[in-house]
């Protein structure tokens, strides 16, 4: 089993500001992938929230996933944290009941204290939406905070009203991705970057899932049979079916694999989760 290792310096010093900043903080967003739900989950961030925060979790690009698994995932996650809402920012899907869910928690701070301003702050890794999150919040309901003690120039806040303010924080990893697949995962889906796993790993990888779990969306996208798809030699046939060939005749691998990697991250391939439970 590979370790991956891809941490750049300004993330160890977020973390390290985090921890700081967690004591003053009353609600915790924490948003994962609804394609990777699991994979998406920075155990940093768990390791951090404790009983005093009141925990959110939020599944985002819920209009790229599969939405029979995301509706396991919801029930599953429901056990661990009773508030989980599933978001969808661009049709404001959940934002709603996100910022309802706030408010309840917020007035019951304000019974003892009257003008207490709650601080609400959204976590995740990185290309999991945060910013599209709480751009959303500050265009519709907020006006932006300038830099305050104790928030650093990592950190931004906006009011979404008179009594909660909203922080946004950079997207962190952990410092070693141990599991492999978790891995591929988060590179499949832009958390880190691609080039940490070559793309020919991460294509056969992404090609055996589908084969188990979404083998019509190959059959459909690369015209493709039920042959095709046990023969060991797939590659040669997307690319034969799909003209990925170089001028000399010879396949184009490296269009085949950044084709197929596109084809996930575009929708080309149909809405899927890459974290699936039976």
């Amino acid at each position: 089993m590979s370790i991956i290792q891809w941490f750049p310096g300004h993330m160890a010093k977020t973390i390290k500001d985090l921890k700081q900043q967690f004591k003053g903080i009353d609600i915790i967003i924490e948003l994962l992938d609804a394609r990777i739900p699991l994979s998406s989950r920075n155990p940093v961030i768990t390791d951090l929230i404790s009983e005093r925060h009141h925990h959110i979790i939020c599944l985002t690009k819920v209009d790229l996933a599969d939405p029979g698994q995301t509706k396991k995932w919801v029930n599953y996650l429901k056990i661990q944290n009773k508030n989980v809402i599933k978001i969808n920012v661009l049709k404001q899907h959940g934002v709603k009941q996100l910022i309802e869910t706030c408010k309840q928690v917020t007035e019951k701070k304000r019974r003892s204290r009257r003008f207490y301003i709650s601080k609400v702050m959204i976590c995740g890794i990185p290309n999991v939406g945060k910013s599209a999150l709480i751009n959303k919040f500050a265009k519709k309901r907020a006006a932006a905070v300038q830099n305050k003690p104790g928030i650093t120039k990592q950190t931004r806040g906006v009011m979404i009203d008179k009594f909660i303010e909203l922080i946004d924080t950079p997207g962190i990893l952990w410092p070693k991705i141990k599991d492999e697949q978790t891995g591929l995962k988060l590179a499949l889906t832009k958390a880190i970057k691609q080039t940490i796993s070559d793309d020919n790993i991460l294509v056969e990888w992404f090609l055996e899932f589908c084969i188990k779990n979404y083998p019509e969306r190959l059959k459909k996208r690369y015209k493709l049979t039920q042959e095709h798809l046990v023969d060991e030699d797939i590659i040669s046939h997307i690319g034969h079916s799909m003209n990925w060939i170089k001028q000399n005749g010879e396949l184009n691998d490296t269009k085949i694999y950044r084709s197929v990697i596109e084809d996930f991250q575009t929708g080309k391939l149909g809405i899927m989760s890459l974290d699936t439970l039976d």
